[in-house]
Parts: C-alpha cells; structure tokens; sequence
C-alpha cells in the first residue's frame, strides 16, 4: 500500500499558490473586460488587436505571460518540493530580494 507523508507548506509552495490564484484572477478579470466589451457593441476583432493603451490587449497579454511561465515555476517547485530542498537560500530568496542579515 502506497503511503503519502504530511508535507509542510514550504515558501515555493505557498508562492505556487498564489501565482495560481493570480493567474485565475486575471483570467476572471479578462473574461469580465471582454463580456463588457462586446455588451457595450464592440468587435470580437478587437481582441486581437495590439494596442498598449486598452485594457483588454495589456489584460491579454498578462493572461498569456502568466499562463506560459506556470509550467516552469510548477516544474521547479516539484523538483525543489520532491528533492527536500529547502533552507535559508530557497526560502528567504522567495521572500526577501537581499540577505535579511544585512538590513537588521
């Protein structure tokens, strides 16, 4: 019988987590500029129309930058999660840009 051990949610787990819910947010938010788009009379050929200016192009383009680095945060996370690898290197660089000790 296969048996699971209990794992602690680790820092790189906890940003996987919210690198989900931000992407499910923008996708959300994405889906209501559009439906109020196209309520409002506009053209399904907008959404494909670069133009840095609208909405709805720079949402688009969040939603397609987040939806293509997922698989390699999510690859690295596994490979940190199923290695053990944890410690002050991995979990202060997910919190903290600089050495902590430098700043006290």
């Amino acid at each position: 019988m296969l048996q699971i051990e209990h794992t602690n949610m680790t820092f790189p787990l906890w940003g996987l987590v919210i690198f989900i819910l931000w992407t499910i947010a923008v996708v959300v938010m994405l889906l209501t500029v559009r439906i109020r788009h196209l309520s409002a009379g506009g053209s399904p050929k907008d959404f494909g129309t670069p133009n840095d200016q609208s909405l709805l192009w720079r949402l688009f383009r969040v939603q397609s930058n987040l939806v293509e680095n997922l698989p390699l945060y999510l690859g690295v996370v596994f490979l940190l999660t199923v290695r053990s690898v944890s410690g002050t290197a991995v979990s202060t660089k997910t919190t903290y840009p600089f050495p902590s000790d430098r700043y006290l």
